[in-house]
């Protein structure tokens, strides 16, 4: 919980501190990638649209560890610099069975209410 709203209060203060929404995007993203790149998915989970449906349980996440995530390509953001779509390889092992797999996650952020959200559900490590 502590770790959680460190990064919380970092993203708030980093986020606060850029000039712009582009600058913001920046920001969010790299403490999204951090917490997933480190297994925290607690702090992960912050990030998502609360009205997006939740679709792994957080006991299943227990069993989990990030092994590699890696941005694909170039991310894709709209004229407006409101919305942004990118991809990533997520190579993740079941610590229960430790068998790694790889899951390739397509993000939608979108910049609402000062801030940027992910819209597109949590991955489901299955």
């Amino acid at each position: 919980m502590k770790k959680l709203l460190s990064m919380l209060l970092l993203v708030t203060a980093l986020g606060g501190c850029a000039s712009s929404r582009m600058d913001r995007l920046e920001v969010t993203t790299h403490a999204f990638d951090n917490a997933m790149r480190w297994s925290d998915f607690g702090t992960a989970l912050s990030f998502i649209n609360p009205n997006v449906p939740m679709t792994v349980s957080p006991q299943h996440l227990n069993n989990i560890r990030i092994t590699s995530y890696e941005k694909l390509g170039v991310p894709a953001v709209n004229e407006d610099g409101t919305k942004m779509m990118q991809r990533v390889e997520i190579r993740f092992v079941r610590v229960e069975s430790m068998s790694e797999r790889q899951l390739f996650d397509e993000q939608r952020w979108e910049f609402a209410d000062s801030r940027w959200r992910l819209q597109s559900p949590f991955p489901n490590f299955r």
